[in-house]
């Protein structure tokens, strides 16, 4: 399982994004072998965590950004 974490930390987003669009699908037509329905559910659980993480990050650096933009407007608006 650590190649595959290795592969996936790897991963742009939207490279994650579609390779969980991929395991989902496989779920929902009951495509996935019953061998592999495990290691499906954890690669799928990871992929979610990953992107969660990255899209928090990503609001924070663009609230940031507007904050920024915001106290430049404005110099004395309070803090």
């Amino acid at each position: 399982m650590t190649d595959m974490q290795d592969d996936i930390s790897l991963m742009t987003y939207e490279q994650k994004v579609t390779r969980l669009d991929e395991i989902l699908t496989r779920l929902d037509n009951s495509a996935t072998p019953i061998d592999k329905l495990a290691e499906d559910v954890k690669i799928g659980a990871r992929l979610i965590k990953e992107l969660d993480t990255k899209l928090k990050q990503v609001e924070t650096e663009v609230r940031d950004a507007f904050k920024e933009l915001d106290e430049k407007d404005n110099p004395l608006q309070e803090k």
